[in-house]
C-alpha cells in the first residue's frame, strides 16, 4: 500500500488543528500553556504544507517507508524555529509575509514569532528570565504601574489564526485537504463552531 500526498497532508494537519482546539476549548483556565499549543499548531500546520510540496521524496514509496521519509522531512524543516518556518512557507505563499507584518495590539507578527518561540519553552520549564522580563527584545508593555505579560495576550491567537487561515486555504487549494470537524466525541458542535468561526474569521 503506497501512501498519498493528501494522506499525508491531512494527518499533519489535523495534528497541527488538534493543538489549536486544545488551547481554545479545554485550556480556558491554563493561559500560560496557550503558548505551547499555539506554537505546536502553527509549526504543524506550517510542515503540512511543505511536506505537500516535498510529495517527490515520498510518493512512490511503501506506506511505513513514506511515514519515516515525512517524519525525517518534518524535523529538517527548522525544528522549533518557528520565524524560520514560517519564513520558508512565505517563499511560496507571498500572503503569509503580509500577515507577519500586520499588527495585532500591542505586537507585529514577527514579533509575536519570537513571544511564540520563548513563550513555548516558557510553558514547558521554569524560565530563567520570563519573557515579560525580556527587556533586550523589548517583549515589554508597560500599562501605567505594571507590565503585561505577553504570553497570555490574545493577539498571539489572532495572530496565529491569521497566519494559519492563509496557509490552510493554500493546503485546500493546493493538496484537496480540508478542515473537519474530528472532535465530535470530545467537544460540543457550539464549541467547534465557535472553533471555526475564529479559525476563519467568520463574524
Amino acid at each position: 500500500m503506497r501512501i498519498t500526498r493528501k494522506q499525508v497532508v491531512t494527518a499533519w494537519m489535523n495534528r497541527g488543528l488538534d493543538d489549536f482546539v486544545i488551547q481554545f476549548v479545554p485550556l480556558k483556565q491554563w493561559v500560560k500553556h496557550q503558548p505551547f499549543y499555539l506554537e505546536q499548531g502553527l509549526e504543524k500546520i506550517c510542515k503540512a504544507f511543505l511536506i505537500g510540496k516535498d510529495a517527490r521524496k515520498y510518493r512512490r514509496l511503501s506506506f511505513m517507508k513514506a511515514r519515516a521519509v515525512t517524519a525525517k522531512l518534518a524535523k529538517s524543516y527548522a525544528h522549533h524555529k518557528l520565524s524560520e518556518l514560517v519564513l520558508r512557507v512565505s517563499r511560496d505563499v507571498p500572503k503569509v509575509s503580509q500577515v507577519v507584518s500586520q499588527f495585532y495590539g500591542d505586537y507585529n507578527g514577527q514579533k509575536i514569532l519570537e513571544i511564540l518561540e520563548k513563550g513555548y519553552i516558557e510553558s514547558r520549564y521554569p524560565p530563567s528570565e520570563p519573557v515579560y522580563r525580556d527587556r533586550e527584545n523589548r517583549f515589554i508593555v508597560k500599562r501605567k504601574h505594571y507590565f503585561v505579560d505577553p504570553t497570555c495576550s490574545d493577539a498571539l491567537q489572532k495572530f496565529t489564526f491569521a497566519i494559519s487561515r492563509v496557509i490552510l486555504h493554500e493546503i485546500e487549494e493546493k493538496f484537496h485537504a480540508k478542515v473537519q470537524n474530528q472532535y465530535s466525541d470530545l467537544i460540543s458542535d457550539n464549541d467547534w463552531k465557535r472553533f471555526l468561526n475564529l479559525l476563519q474569521n467568520n463574524n
